[in-house]
């Protein structure tokens, strides 16, 4: 596999490109030939006579791009009127191109489209580059990742050269989409793709939660506030012209499985809802976040040497222009370099937003870079090529800038800060006596199973209760009570799955909560407690018995009801002479059944 990168501008053509492509043996000698196209400008015309070009002059070639994003101040150093050509020549592998104009069309629509023409014979990744307007990048992301959950998908949202202009597009053979998405699907037996994100921003402070979304993709509240008070109440910031520039070092962090997901506010409202790059969903958790230059430089040298053990033959980067501006022009290209260092030839650009999705993490990012590596094949013989920052290396023996240090002070507190509110978590979720989850947290357990909107015999519940259990406070004391309760627990856990929900409701009651669990199946674990408990031997009281209701989740029901039910059942076992499971079907197994 070869990659070659071309810039077109006032001193280099469309046409003289395709002369030194149309006269390089390699391009005659593959199997399979792609270009991806990077425009700095949106100008549609210039667009389409590139696309022209290429289509009559490069036939048997995969043409496909997007626009770029342009400078978010002034003294950003970014090469207009420059088109970025990265001409991907393969020996054995495949690729497939396809794309959508999504004006009204469901983005879930174009994804099922994708996926039916494409063939996912050694399929590596796709290639994902959007400018949907009328829906949702997200979706149309997790319907492929849904449907390909081991298949790496990377790219971009197309970027305007001025923002929050909707004048950003994407393209393929002659087609450009104003509202639509590309994607491309790399196939090769021995084709092996590396994708992998670098970040370098830590989150600072609590969590927050977005209680709100407004049509438009604005975030109305979070914390049930308006959004904007976040920025104010931790930042100073205010609602102005400067908001952007003021707020950029400072995204939020959303966790997407293992993957950290940055968010940044680009437009605000009269009401104090803000808008991001990238929309959100509402229930999302987010901390506020900052970072450092050195913090990011280390972030991307140790991708780029991480991939330099991957030895790649062709290198992809998709980067955000808010590392640019944390940065500087300096700094960000020095960051680029590193991966220059592993292929020279590898192309970069800047997007409204950063894709990677790998399984379940990841998704539409922020703030980063997404490096994807390709090659043909086993590595190549010999060492990796050696990616070094000497300057970065010599800077950690100097001394510590003030604002290092009191970044590092940040740090610390910011840990100590997320270690009591984590303590504090499980305090109010989890019972002090039994360490079991409390009356709330199997409250909010239940609720959450019922909004999966469970079928009949998907969720069953059970409720125990401790046979005269007065009378062993009485006789043995509260402290003997208390050690029995927690002795019972211990028996109970030993004769449940991991994935089962044992509480303490209250007093000498338990529940336990069994998800994907028929009233047959519950059943027999309430039966097979009930005799561990019978036979098992306490500590201060010798020989003691519980009580058991069992019920099954009834579909439409509320939180309120299934717990009414649970207690009528457990009432029953009790009336009807204890040491027994009494069913919400009318079965009843005691002891000596």
């Amino acid at each position: 596999m070869i990659q070659k990168k071309y810039l077109i501008n006032n001193t280099h053509t469309m046409s003289e490109m395709v002369r030194d492509i149309q006269k390089d043996p390699a391009y005659a000698a593959a199997s399979e030939r792609a270009l991806l196209v990077f425009e700095s400008e949106n100008n549609l015309d210039e667009i389409q006579a590139h696309l022209d070009t290429l289509a009559a002059e490069l036939p048997e070639t995969k043409v496909f791009g997007m626009t770029l994003l342009g400078k978010l101040k002034a003294d950003m150093a970014l090469a207009n009127n420059t088109t970025v050509c990265s001409l991907m020549l393969f020996e054995n592998s495949r690729v497939q191109v396809v794309g959508a104009d999504t004006a009204g069309m469901p983005a879930k629509t174009a994804a099922e489209d994708f996926l039916s023409q494409i063939d996912r014979q050694d399929l590596k990744g796709i290639l994902f580059l959007t400018a949907m307007k009328s829906a949702q990048p997200f979706d149309y992301l997790e319907t492929v990742a849904g449907e390909l959950p081991h298949t790496p998908i990377f790219g971009a949202q197309a970027g305007s050269k001025v923002l929050n202009s909707d004048r950003f597009y994407v393209f393929c053979g002659t087609k450009i989409y104003r509202d639509g998405a590309v994607a491309a699907a790399f196939n090769g037996e021995d084709l092996e793709i590396e994708a992998e994100q670098v970040l370098g921003w830590k989150p600072l402070g609590r969590e927050h939660r977005v209680t709100k979304i407004a049509p438009g993709g604005y975030i109305e509240t979070i914390d049930n506030r308006p959004a904007m008070d976040l920025y104010a109440k931790y930042l100073g910031l205010k609602p102005d012209a400067n908001f952007y520039a003021n707020n950029a070092a400072f995204p939020l962090l959303e966790q997407t499985g293992s993957m950290m997901s940055a968010r940044i506010p680009v437009d605000f409202d009269e009401r104090g809802a803000i808008r991001m790059f990238t929309p959100m969903r509402e229930g999302a958790r987010v901390s506020l976040s900052y970072s450092r230059k050195g913090l990011l430089l280390e972030h991307a040298l140790n991708c780029a040497k991480w991939i330099a053990r991957f030895k790649p033959e062709s290198l992809i980067l998709i980067t955000c222009l808010n590392r640019r501006l944390l940065l500087g022009n300096a700094d960000s290209d020095l960051e680029l370099s590193y991966f220059a260092q592993v292929v020279p030839q590898a192309i970069w650009g800047y997007g409204g937003s950063e894709i990677l999705r790998t399984g379940r993490n990841g998704g539409i990012l922020n703030s980063s870079i997404v490096a994807v590596a390709f090659r043909e094949g086993p590595p190549k013989a010999g060492a990796p090529v050696c990616v070094h920052d000497d300057k970065l290396e010599e800077n950690a023996n100097q001394p510590i800038e003030l604002s290092d240090r009191l970044v590092t002070f940040l740090e610390q507190t910011t840990a100590e800060l997320h270690e009591v509110i984590d303590k504090l978590q499980v305090m109010a979720l989890h019972d002090q006596l039994t360490g079991l989850a409390n009356r709330r947290l199997l409250n909010e357990t239940t609720s959450a199973l019922i909004r999966q909107e469970k079928q009949e015999d998907d969720f069953a519940a059970l409720m125990y209760d401790v046979d005269y259990f007065k009378k062993v406070n009485d006789t043995y004391g509260h402290k003997a009570g208390d050690a029995i309760l927690c002795e019972i627990a211990d028996v109970v856990k030993q004769q449940i799955r991991k994935a089962d929900v044992l509480g303490r409701w209250g007093g000498e009651e338990f529940v336990c909560l069994f998800e994907n669990t028929s009233l047959m199946d519950a059943t027999y674990i309430a039966e097979r407690i009930r005799w561990a408990v019978d036979q098992h031997r306490f500590a201060y009281a010798g020989h003691l018995t519980i009580s058991l209701g069992v019920v099954a989740y009834h579909p439409g029901e509320s939180e309120e009801t299934l717990f009414i039910r649970l207690d009528r059942m457990l009432y029953q076992a009790k009336n009807g002479g204890r040491n027994r499971v009494v069913t919400e079907d009318g079965r009843t197994i005691t002891a000596d059944k």
